[in-house]
């Protein structure tokens, strides 16, 4: 069996740590759970690329958000070195990586940056979370809490009418947020605004609903219709025939 001196072991645990670096963030703990940072090698090697210091000093975000819109986030970067500085810029949402960007900036240069990312089909919950932009792997966070908005049900329509005629169609929408919100109802037909109306709901409170909508000038056919509140809702199908001539 091979041994080894007590002073070796000693020179190569410190050289094993040595060569860990940890990765430094400028958020706190909450909102580092929120961002995909890379590691400190690739941060080594923007560094290597130019010398500068290039930070977020800036960051405009929504404190709150539906699922279903899009939220807009903007973050201006400021090179403070004395030299021209490129960076990998990310944008970054609820633990999760949207945007990335390589940026160039001369000496006191400031830029700024906008991100888009909709909340539609993208497998978040009402809750609370970070968004940001990071440099490498610093830069700003805030909190960004999503809500569910209004939900319809129960949708209640003709299954036919006829070119021109005039029908009710209703339906149960709910508030499933503990606060009063107003938001727009539409009446779609095959993805036409037919009729709309707004609505106020107090926090958790359900109504049920109905607009007119009248059909003349619409083709006869067999279409998708329904009722949608920020972007989703219930929907049916409905014929539409042709006018009786005889009328």
């Amino acid at each position: 069996m091979q041994w080894y001196h007590p002073v070796s072991l000693l020179v190569a645990l410190v050289a094993v740590t040595a060569a860990v670096h940890p990765v430094v963030t400028d958020h706190g703990p909450d909102s580092v759970d929120a961002a995909t940072v890379p590691t400190a090698g690739a941060t080594e090697a923007q560094t290597n690329r130019s010398v500068g210091a290039v930070d977020t000093v800036d960051l405009t975000a929504p404190d709150r958000a539906r699922i279903g819109t899009t939220v807009r986030v903007e973050g201006v970067l400021e090179n403070a070195g004395s030299e021209p500085a490129t960076r990998t810029v990310q944008f970054v949402m609820a633990g999760s990586r949207y945007a990335r960007r390589e940026v160039t900036l001369d000496p006191g240069e400031r830029r700024t940056l906008t991100f888009e990312q909709n909340t539609m089909g993208i497998g978040l919950e009402p809750g609370q979370y970070y968004t940001g932009v990071l440099v490498g792997d610093r830069g700003e966070m805030t909190p960004l809490t999503l809500t569910r908005g209004f939900d319809i049900d129960e949708i209640d329509a003709p299954e036919s009418v006829e070119v021109g005629e005039t029908f009710t169609i209703t339906a149960s929408v709910k508030n499933y947020d503990d606060f009063e919100d107003r938001q727009r109802i539409e009446y779609r037909l095959d993805g036409e605004v037919l009729a709309a109306t707004p609505l106020i709901l107090d926090g958790t409170e359900e109504r049920e609903i109905e607009l007119r909508v009248d059909t003349d000038g619409t083709n006869p056919g067999t279409y998708v219709h329904g009722l949608v509140a920020n972007g989703t809702g219930s929907h049916g199908t409905i014929t539409i025939e042709p006018a009786d001539e005889a009328e």
